[in-house]
């Protein structure tokens, strides 16, 4: 797995550009791998740009043109200028919606590429100048025919809270994972949108993992959320990932297709 070796946001004053500079220390031998990968990643839609690399000896630098903000951010934001205990109102769904259809439209992308992101969050995705989202973050996705089997991946990574049951299975159990992990994790970060918090926030992380793995229960959703907002979320929270929507088929959904 790539070791990140250093991670270093700077100001340029002299243009309203923040570069987001990631510095790798690598073997030369890894260091054809990381550009070939960079080259990839300038081709997936709704990801962050990727706008040049420089290699010195065994340093890898990579710098992107830097977004205004992430989703996590901007979901805080909005939700604080409501009341927070108000009813979540049909203006803030559609523009949850919004964010869901770009998101899947990335995610499409990388799954029709057989790649998993493992690692979706709100937090790691960016808003750029025009609220337009970018994924970003690809440090521990995997193209499943190159690193994994082909059925899936293995590892046990990710952020709890976001995190799917068969992934924790698969450090259990030694089973595979696939696509499937990263709708449940998108699912995460709808809900993350619609009230600023992840399912089970309010459990620790152990704890979270334990409700994750041996609950039957999918996460809770808000009572005043349209039904067809649930219909949609209910099809992410699928426990089976053989029942769970894939992003192409989550795209024709009228929660964010009326959007389209």
């Amino acid at each position: 797995m790539i070791k990140l070796f250093l991670d270093l946001l700077i100001d340029i004053n002299r243009t309203t550009i923040k570069p987001d500079i990631k510095v790798f220390k690598q073997k030369s031998e890894h260091l054809f791998a990381l550009i070939t990968n960079d080259k990839f990643l300038k081709t997936i839609p709704m990801s962050q740009s990727v706008h040049g690399v420089i290699v010195h000896g065994t340093s890898f630098i990579r710098y992107f043109k830097y977004p205004i903000g992430s989703l996590s951010e901007s979901a805080i934001e909005a939700r604080n200028k409501e009341n927070k205990t108000a009813r979540i109102g049909h203006a803030y769904e559609i523009t949850a919606s919004e964010k869901s259809h770009q998101i899947l439209e990335g995610l499409a992308y990388l799954h029709n590429q057989n790649i998993v992101h493992r690692d979706i969050k709100s937090a790691n995705v960016l808003l750029d100048l025009y609220g337009n989202c970018k994924l970003s973050d690809f440090g521990i996705s995997k193209q499943i025919q190159t690193f994994c089997s082909r059925a899936g991946c293995k590892t046990f990574t990710g952020t709890c809270y976001w995190m799917s049951p068969e992934v924790i299975n698969a450090s259990i159990y030694e089973i595979e994972y696939g696509k499937k992990a990263d709708i449940w994790s998108f699912g995460c970060t709808v809900l993350e949108m619609l009230t600023t918090k992840p399912p089970w926030h309010n459990l620790n992380d152990v704890a979270a993992i334990l409700q994750i793995f041996q609950s039957s229960t999918m996460p809770y959703l808000p009572d005043n959320l349209s039904n067809s907002c649930k219909t949609f979320l209910n099809d992410c929270f699928q426990r089976d990932p053989k029942l769970r929507q894939n992003a192409l088929n989550l795209l024709t959904y009228d929660w964010v297709k009326r959007i389209a």
